[in-house]
């Protein structure tokens, strides 16, 4: 086993209100994603059309992750918050992207450490 990357997990509470999530919208077309993917209700991939992020539902939060292209930002916040009101966000980050998501007001509440099996 070694160690494939470690972060921080993280968690935003429902907040009262949120930045205008126009900028970014649900898609319904992802090029090579299996329909049944794109059709589950409590999966919904979000872009601002430079870049992408995957928002789930389970266990009463909306996980996000796989920031793409420009990553997370108010807006993306704003969307997949509307997509599930009531519910918090969680995801994981490290470097850089965890600086911006502690900025986005995302606390941090562990860590994580993902490992993998044979030789690094």
């Amino acid at each position: 086993f070694h160690v494939l990357f470690e972060a921080e997990w993280l968690y935003r509470p429902v907040t009262a209100s949120y930045d205008d999530p126009r900028a970014w919208a649900a898609v319904d077309d992802a090029g090579d994603l299996p329909k049944p993917l794109l059709d589950d209700p409590d999966v919904r991939f979000l872009s601002d059309g430079a870049g992408g992020i995957v928002a789930n539902r389970a266990g009463g939060v909306i996980g996000l992750s796989n920031p793409s292209g420009t990553g997370l930002d108010r807006a993306a916040i704003a969307a997949a918050a509307a997509l599930w009101p009531g519910l918090p966000l969680v995801g994981y980050a490290w470097g850089e992207e965890l600086d911006a998501m502690l900025a986005l007001g995302f606390e941090p509440v562990g860590p994580l450490r993902v490992w993998l099996t044979g030789e690094p």
